[in-house]
């Protein structure tokens, strides 16, 4: 795992991406400060972002979702993102890989799986988390891959899944 400032290194640098992207469709994102991120990490006057970079996924087949922090003993990640839209990105074939999906629909199919015995209850590698792991292709499937997405249908899916 990366040292915590070259983990934000990293996760800026992909924000910035993610900016990019939404530009392409015509909205302006602006980022949280790291200090005030809480409930999300970019947002425009339309939406919201949490932004999540599993850097496991593509060597584990699963996909981790932060439920607790365990050293604060309180929730975090999915359990407490005000954001609209959750963007898991993951490295496939040594590319960025931007998969979106509305929270709230996130949740319910976290809900889902975790019924069906089909996500598993983990610790977070740095023993500071509790997390959710679900095999990619039993997740990714329902999220949106954006780079599949013209810049008209980027544009046009954020709006109908507001």
């Amino acid at each position: 795992m990366p040292s915590f400032n070259k983990a934000v290194k990293i996760a800026d640098g992909i924000e910035n991406s993610v900016k990019e992207l939404f530009s392409e469709c015509g909205f302006n994102l602006s980022k949280v400060p790291h200090s005030e991120r809480s409930f999300y990490d970019l947002y425009c006057d339309e939406f919201s972002i949490e932004v999540k970079y599993d850097m496991m996924a593509s060597f584990t087949g699963n996909v981790a979702f932060e439920y607790y922090n365990t050293k604060q003993k309180k929730a975090s990640g999915i359990n407490i993102t005000k954001a609209t839209f959750w963007l898991h990105v993951v490295r496939e074939n040594k590319a960025l890989q931007f998969h979106i999906i509305n929270t709230d629909v996130l949740k319910g199919l976290l809900a889902e799986l975790s019924n069906d015995n089909m996500a598993r209850k983990v610790a977070g590698g740095d023993d500071n988390s509790e997390m959710l792991l679900v095999k990619k292709e039993y997740i990714l499937k329902d999220f949106t891959n954006l780079e599949l997405l013209t810049e008209m249908d980027r544009h046009q899916w954020i709006m109908k899944n507001l």
